[in-house]
């Protein structure tokens, strides 16, 4: 009689993800069940079993104790759905990690890292994003559902550690070593919606006090305004130079805000104050002809700017909410500036 854990071996192997990518006499008998479950009977007939003259009823006492088996009679099928071709992890088997820092800074090494401290890895997904040395972040999905806490109690060092009683003495000094903060994807995805609420909130709240300057400035301006004033105003600034900019990181500093803004390849000539929680700023460019190629480039160059550091930005295929935007100003808005400027 063959060994438990040699079935058990057998069976986590011919439904691994890696198999089922390449294992067509598998795939196509799961694909054959509507629910895709597979016979014992037809489990015992392929090669590893088979050689070790394993019978369909010694299979069938395994899987029961296993958590990404379901078994249905005379059959079983996998618990967690097979996907083929994918660009992204199953959000309730997995889990978020930060921190890393090299060589856990690739699928293959974040894999293995997991494979040791929790259990089987069945997918892991560096975000084109995580490209800041300082902050390199991931997904990593695993085969079963309870191996998302597992990995929480394992391996998650923030605030501070809470390893469960009985973990291997060594382990714990690995995990305590490597600082990572791990959380389950679907509270990263909460934490995630609460930041860009935030966001929204402050943006929201930074247009309405700039309106509202505006406004005040608009009425301060139609009321003084005679000739003369336009006659002085008009020898005083260069039109088509200022350009207001939004969607910049809400702590970006003034300096990395004007870096990145340089990558349109033109001079920043000032800059004004940039406020931390605040994303936006008025910048002065050195010709009006500066100014149209600063806006051209981040009109045709989709940017993020990820971290308040970020002095490159991440480009897009296309906008979104998150991109830099410029727009030239011009008119009563233009007037205002030079206004409070000279003031």
């Amino acid at each position: 009689m063959t060994d438990d854990k040699e079935i058990v071996k057998i069976l986590e192997t011919y439904f691994s993800d890696a198999n089922l990518l390449w294992d067509k006499i598998l795939s196509s008998k799961i694909a054959a069940d509507p629910e895709g479950y597979v016979s014992f009977k037809e489990l015992s007939q392929l090669p590893n079993f088979k050689k070790l003259d394993i019978t369909p009823e010694e299979i069938k006492s395994i899987p029961e104790n296993l958590l990404f088996l379901q078994v249905e009679g005379d059959k079983v099928k996998r618990v967690k759905p097979f996907i083929a071709v994918r660009d992204k992890e199953l959000d309730e088997y997995s889990v978020y990690v930060e921190g890393l820092k090299s060589p856990y800074v690739d699928q293959h090494n974040i894999t293995q890292l997991f494979l040791k401290l929790v259990g089987h890895v069945s997918y892991v997904r560096v975000p084109e994003e995580s490209n800041i040395p300082s902050n390199i972040f991931c997904f990593v999905e695993f085969d079963a559902k309870e191996r998302v806490d597992e990995a929480v109690q394992i391996v998650n060092t923030y605030p501070s550690s809470q390893h469960p009683e009985d973990m291997d003495p060594s382990i714990r000094r690995r995990v305590d070593g490597l600082k990572l903060r791990v959380m389950s994807k679907f509270d990263w995805m909460a934490l995630d919606e609460e930041y860009k609420e935030l966001l929204g909130k402050r943006k929201r709240e930074a247009k309405e006090i700039w309106d509202a300057y505006l406004e005040e400035k608009v009425d301060t301006v139609e009321e003084g305004k005679d000739s003369t004033q336009d006659e002085e105003m008009e020898e005083v600034y260069e039109k088509g130079v200022i350009v207001f900019v939004d969607n910049l990181h809400p702590q970006s500093t003034k300096s990395a805000s004007v870096s990145l803004l340089q990558k349109s390849g033109v001079n920043i000539a000032f800059c004004s104050l940039k406020k931390k929680g605040v994303a936006c700023v008025h910048v002065r460019l050195e010709t009006p002809k500066d100014a149209q190629i600063l806006c051209k480039y981040f009109n045709t160059h989709p940017t993020v700017q990820r971290e308040a550091k970020d002095i490159t930005g991440e480009i897009k295929e296309e906008h979104g909410s998150d991109t830099v935007k410029t727009r030239l100003i011009s008119g009563k808005e233009e007037e205002i500036y030079w206004l409070n400027d000279k003031r």
